[in-house]
């Protein structure tokens, strides 16, 4: 399914449809095994930084009933984030290897490998033991049946016009730090 706006419904609706439906994905790339699949949790936190991105529009209406919807979401992408990081750490150093064979020697390239490999063992393991699982899945519940009341104070593009001009303005201050750093 798409990520816009249908031509035909209220955008207030559309933002809560939105926010539902990523939310919905995510709980189900993450469901159905003990333990998540690389891809899956890869898929979920896309999923989460769309619904993230819905409730900054919202909340730049002066958004209604977020109660604890930016907090409950960073907690499950904080939960997600050492899972997918270990994931990400492990294929880019393979990559690196990959495309550049006579910058690592083979003797440091199997200690790095066996070492991020390792790294990412233990993170599925502590995510097991804290079952951590059970925990997002929740959360996530939780935060589905909540994005059914999230309400903008305008209707149809007022409701939008604040979160984009936000938006817009933290890329150009992202863009010049970038630009500062060069």
């Amino acid at each position: 399914m798409a990520f816009r706006l249908k031509a035909d419904e209220p955008v207030r609706r559309g933002l809560r449809r939105l926010a539902a439906q990523q939310l919905k994905d995510a709980r189900n790339e993450l469901r159905g095994a003990s333990r998540a699949s690389d891809d899956a949790i890869h898929e979920a936190r896309k999923s989460l930084k769309k619904a993230r991105a819905i409730v900054q529009v919202i909340d730049a209406d002066a958004g209604r009933h977020l109660a604890g919807s930016r907090k409950a979401l960073r907690a499950v992408n904080r939960t997600l984030s050492p899972l997918r990081d270990a994931d990400a750490m492990l294929g880019v150093f393979e990559r690196l290897r990959t495309r550049t064979p006579h910058l690592i020697g083979e003797q440091t390239y199997t200690r790095v490998r066996r070492r991020l490999a390792a790294e990412k063992r233990a993170a599925l393991t502590t995510a097991d033991r804290r079952d951590d699982w059970k925990h997002v899945d929740r959360q996530l519940r939780a935060l589905r049946k909540s994005a059914r009341r999230w309400r903008q104070a305008h209707r149809g593009f007022g409701a939008l016009e604040r979160g984009m001009r936000d938006a817009h303005r933290r890329g150009r201050k992202a863009l010049e730090r970038a630009l500062a750093g060069c």
